[in-house]
This record gives structure tokens, C-alpha cells and sequence, in this order.
């Protein structure tokens, strides 16, 4: 029987790597299910976790997890989200196929009760091609997401979108697109509820089968029907995207969430394209953190796939000529000192964002650029960066490499670390601020 007010005393007095030792020294003797519940022991076991992944003991969180799901396989299935997120996150970055299928499973059995943690796992998998897991996932939960009344529809229309995009794909890759294969196309997608029009099948057989058009026609057709004539770039865009070996659901995700701020910030009926298409760095700085689920849950991976994938966007814009030079140039110029605000505000998750690197690279961007940036992302996985103004000095001969970033440095302002978005910060034992009615530790705190 163990005393847990000497063990709570012992334990605090412990620096880390010897707070884990005990912690498994005290499962593999095997306490009650009960004494684990009573002692708030799953908080233990997310605060320590969160200390080791600031000290990059990742091989020491995946051991303490395996063991908790081991020997409390009930208590597991409670609290299993805030675990495999992280499983999810170690295994992509390593490449371990089989592991990364096995942290899926609690998810799929049971996606409502994680279903934030899930998405972020969902899109991390995107991220990464691994795209016979995200089938896997979405006929496997797709009804239950978007069945449930406990939960908004965003997510099950996330799912819908990947599968259009790749039904989508498979239709481009066809040598010829008649009347049977669209009518077969739209009767697969109504199983994901979506309603094709005869209108948006004739714009995807034309895309598909045609050249874009570009230049002064291309601008007088956005101008004639803006948010018809966007249908038809983003299945030019993913067209242009698979000559990079991009997947459709990949370069349908990047598209959307760029569209969806252009949309947000479209201030007339008929803008014209270099209205419609500028980037405020302030607003779309703000996008960006929202993007990152902001204090509630941590999605940076989402985030810095979006930035970084818009260079691709504006390189596709400028290859057909529908914004001008002082567009382009303007919104590459706000997306590198964002880029140096994630460097500085993500530091400890740019592990998590590896895939970047797999991509292959913008046309804008030089070979030595993107070998560069490649060494920064990996250094996240290594250094302890309990604070980035450390995690910066250690990048500094990276960073002075990086033309761009480098002469942006100094106009740094902190707008992704979230530090002039953030709140008061919430005590452990206080209320919850999303009103759940728990303590912010038990609810929220969890996540964080």
C-alpha cells in the first residue's frame, strides 16, 4: 500500500528524469485503480509529460505511456487523448508505420471524446501522405462525426473536403472524363453529403481537360464572377500542385485555408485580384494563431503548414499573372517575418512540422533556403527550449543564412507566440474559463 503524502513529498523533490524513474518505478509495483483516481495520478502523468517534452526526453514520454496503458487500460481509455496526440506526433516524425496505425485506434473506437486532439492528429497525418491512414480514419468515424450532437459539424465537413479532394485526383489522373464517369463521381461524394451541381462538374471537366487561362483574361474573369471563377483556380492550383508531387487532399487543405481568409477579408462585392488576393500581416497573423487553436489546444502543425504552404499559392498565382509584382512581393515579405515569429513562437513543436521538408520545395525558394530551414525544424526535436530566446541563439547561424528572414529579423513582433493575444493566465484550481464547471486543471489545464 503506498503512502501517496510521502510519495507526493518524495516525487516534488525530484528533478525530472528522476521524477519519471519513480513514477515507473511506482506502476510496474501496481497501485489500485482507485488509489490512481483518488491521487490525481493522470495529472501527474500530463505535467510530467509536459516537462519531459521540454527536456526532448520523447523516447521517456512514449515508455510512460506504453505503461500506463499497459497496467490501466480503463483509466487510459479516459483520458487517451492528451496521450496519443503525442504518439501520433513521435511516430509520424520517425516514420513508424505500424505504431502510428496501433495510436489511431482509441481515436477511431471512440473520436467524440477526443475529437480536438483527433483532428489534429487527422491533419498531421495529412501533413505527412499518410493517406491510407486517413481513409482508414474517415470511413471508419466519418457517420459518428457527423452524426453526433455533441460536437459542431466542422470536423465531419474537414473529412468531406478530403474526400472530395481525392476523388477529385482520381478523376484528373483518367484519360477521359465523360458523362458516366462524372455521374459515378457525384454518386461516391453524395455518401459524404455533398450535393454536386451539373454546373460545378462541367467547371471540373474543363479545368482538367483545358489549360488555364492567364493574364489579362484571367483577370477579367475574376472580375465578371469572383467566387465562380475561384472554383476553377483551385482545381488549377491542385492541378499545378500535383507537378510537384503534391496529393489533391494535401494541396485542397492548403488552398482552403488560404481561401478562407481571403474570404474572411473580401471588402467589396467585385474586388479586383490584387485586392482580393493581398495579405495584411496583421490580420493574417491573427488567422494564423486562431488556426493554431490559440490557448485551448496546441495545432501549430496546421499553422505552419498554412504559411508555409502559402508561398506555393503565390507562386501559382504569379505563374499565371492575375496579381501584380508589388502583390507577390508584398505578401512574401509579411510571410518570412512570420516565419521568423514561428521560429520564435513554436519553437518547441517545429519537430512536429518536419513534413515541410518532404515537400518538395516552392519555386521561389533556393535550395540552400530550404536545406537551412530544414536544420532548424530538426534542432527542435534536440534542444531544450523551455524559453525561445534560447532556442533563437542556437538558430542564429541558420538564421543569418536565410536572406529574407534575416533582414526581417528585427521587425519581429511576437504576433504568433500568441503574447498579445493572450488572457490572464488561469490557476490550476480556478474555474475553467471555457464553463465547464470543472477546475481549469481538470478541463482545459489538461491540454496546456
Amino acid at each position: 500500500m503506498v503512502d501517496f503524502d510521502k510519495w507526493w513529498e518524495e516525487y516534488d523533490s525530484k528533478p525530472v528524469l528522476a521524477q519519471y524513474k519513480f513514477v515507473m518505478d511506482t506502476f510496474e509495483k501496481g497501485i489500485s485503480q482507485e488509489s490512481f483516481e483518488e491521487n490525481d495520478l493522470v495529472e501527474v502523468l500530463l505535467e510530467l509529460k509536459g516537462s519531459l517534452e521540454q527536456q526532448r526526453r520523447f523516447d521517456e514520454i512514449v515508455e510512460l505511456t506504453m505503461l500506463f496503458q499497459t497496467k490501466y487500460p480503463k483509466l487510459y481509455k479516459k483520458e487517451f487523448q492528451y496521450f496519443d496526440e503525442f504518439l501520433i506526433s513521435y511516430h509520424c516524425f520517425h516514420n513508424q508505420k505500424k505504431q502510428l496505425a496501433h495510436s489511431l485506434d482509441s481515436f477511431i473506437d471512440n473520436p467524440i471524446q477526443g475529437i480536438d486532439n483527433f483532428v489534429v492528429g487527422f491533419k498531421e497525418l495529412l501533413f505527412h501522405d499518410h493517406m491510407d491512414l486517413i481513409d482508414r480514419i474517415i470511413d471508419k468515424t466519418y457517420s459518428t462525426v457527423r452524426d453526433s450532437t455533441e460536437i459542431i459539424g466542422i470536423t465531419s465537413r474537414e473529412f468531406a473536403l478530403t474526400k472530395l479532394h481525392e476523388h477529385l485526383e482520381r478523376l484528373y489522373s483518367l484519360e477521359k472524363i465523360d458523362t458516366k464517369v462524372l455521374s459515378t463521381f457525384k454518386n461516391d461524394l453524395e455518401k459524404f453529403d455533398f450535393q454536386l451541381t451539373d454546373d460545378y462538374l462541367d467547371v471540373v471537366k474543363q479545368c482538367f481537360e483545358n489549360e488555364i487561362i492567364t493574364g489579362s483574361d484571367a483577370v477579367q474573369q475574376f472580375q465578371r464572377d469572383w467566387k465562380e471563377f475561384i472554383k476553377a483556380l483551385e482545381l488549377y492550383f491542385l492541378k499545378y500542385m500535383s507537378k510537384k508531387n503534391f496529393n489533391f487532399a494535401l494541396s485542397g487543405l492548403l488552398w482552403d485555408n488560404i481561401f478562407q481568409y481571403w474570404n474572411k477579408n473580401v471588402k467589396t462585392p467585385r474586388p479586383t485580384p490584387n485586392e482580393f488576393f493581398s495579405i495584411n500581416k496583421e490580420k493574417f497573423d491573427k488567422y494564423l494563431y486562431h488556426l493554431s487553436g490559440g490557448m485551448l489546444i496546441e495545432n501549430s502543425a496546421e499553422t505552419i503548414a498554412t504559411l508555409w504552404g502559402s508561398i506555393y499559392v503565390y507562386d501559382f498565382l504569379t505563374s499565371i499573372d492575375i496579381i501584380d509584382k508589388t502583390i507577390y512581393e508584398d505578401v512574401k515579405r509579411s510571410i518570412y517575418i512570420l516565419k521568423g515569429e514561428v521560429f520564435r513562437g513554436f519553437s518547441r513543436h517545429l519537430w512536429k512540422s518536419s513534413f515541410i521538408h518532404q515537400w518538395n520545395k516552392p519555386d521561389s525558394i533556393s535550395q540552400k533556403e530550404f536545406e537551412t530551414e530544414q536544420k532548424i525544424f530538426l534542432k527542435s526535436y534536440q534542444i531544450q527550449t523551455r524559453k525561445s530566446s534560447f532556442f533563437i541563439s542556437k538558430i542564429n547561424e541558420e538564421i543569418k543564412t536565410i536572406g529574407l528572414i534575416s533582414g526581417y529579423n528585427d521587425e519581429l513582433t511576437y504576433g504568433l507566440t500568441g503574447q498579445k493575444h493572450q488572457s490572464k493566465k488561469v490557476g490550476r484550481n480556478e474555474p475553467c474559463p471555457c464553463g465547464s464547471g470543472k477546475k481549469y486543471k481538470k478541463c482545459c489545464g489538461k491540454i496546456t
